[in-house]
């Protein structure tokens, strides 16, 4: 799984408990663009907005990008003109929310950059050591924003959680399924499969991702 950190996290913390303290900044989509034109993110550096705070995200592992690349290779062998399938789009949810999922099903009228939280068909989250910042800090953004079906893929044990019926508390409706049993999407259902129908082969044995 991807480890997340504030790029701000160690200046922060420091002000934490004091009263007189300045709030600190709630970053913006603007932001985090104008940050990147001007070159303030290391080549290959990946980052994202979550909250308006700008997160870090560490280096995915050949776990993670086998698992990612298959299902997008499936998909994309079976969308026809329906759908389109994007990695790693930034996805505008919010002034202060720009995730970048490693996966998202979108309709093919909508260009990506148009894609909103109640537009997206599917989003998709391979997680190896960022499991558990995936089923809570993004479930939670996700269900905020109105992202009706929300898998996050464990490639550890191969099993997919899908969230679905999204509220201001979070999913209701939150089941795990294993490699073996079917998964449809909500709102894509001719791209149903079974993590077993992918070309996954032996998975690389590393923690990153």
């Amino acid at each position: 799984m991807t480890h997340a950190m504030n790029i701000h996290q160690r200046q922060l913390s420091l002000l934490d408990g004091d009263p007189s303290a300045p709030a600190p900044r709630r970053w913006t989509s603007d932001d985090l663009l104008r940050m990147d034109e001007a070159g303030l993110f290391g080549e290959g550096e990946q980052v994202e907005l979550i909250g308006g705070e700008i997160i870090k995200m560490s280096p995915k592992g050949n776990r993670h990008e086998l698992v990612r690349s298959e299902l997008s290779t499936f998909w994309g062998d079976r969308r026809g003109t329906k759908y389109k399938i994007a990695q790693e789009p930034p996805l505008h949810l919010g002034n202060h929310d720009e995730p970048e999922p490693d996966i998202i099903v979108h309709q093919s009228a909508e260009r990506v950059y148009e894609v909103t939280g109640p537009s997206v068909l599917l989003v998709v989250e391979v997680s190896n050591s960022s499991f558990s910042y995936d089923l809570v800090v993004k479930a939670s953004v996700y269900a905020a924003h109105g992202v009706r079906d929300y898998w996050v893929v464990d490639v550890r044990r191969l099993r997919v959680t899908v969230h679905r019926d999204p509220g201001a508390d979070g999913y209701a409706d939150v089941r795990t399924c294993d490699a073996n049993e079917p998964l449809t999407p909500l709102l894509a259902p001719e791209l149903g499969l079974r993590l077993a129908d992918l070309d996954l082969g032996p998975l690389p044995d590393d923690s990153a991702g």
